[in-house]
């Protein structure tokens, strides 16, 4: 199990990179607005992956911390 995390945290990771560098680029609003999207969708899913992360607050703080 610990494999398939670390390669689904790896390709977030990767794909993070990739739209914050399309970002410095020179987009049309219509582009720059799905990339945005996309990255706002990609951090989302690494935080899921994140441990710690408390699926039951839906605010992404350490479980621990909640307690």
């Amino acid at each position: 199990m610990a494999v398939v995390e670390t390669a689904l945290w790896q390709a977030h990771r990767n794909n993070i990179n990739r739209y914050e560098r399309l970002l410095e680029t020179y987009l049309t609003d219509m582009e720059r607005n799905f990339v945005e999207l996309r990255l706002w969708e990609e951090r989302t899913a690494l935080r899921l992956l994140s441990p710690g992360y408390d699926v039951r607050t839906s605010s992404g703080q350490n479980s621990q911390a909640m307690r």
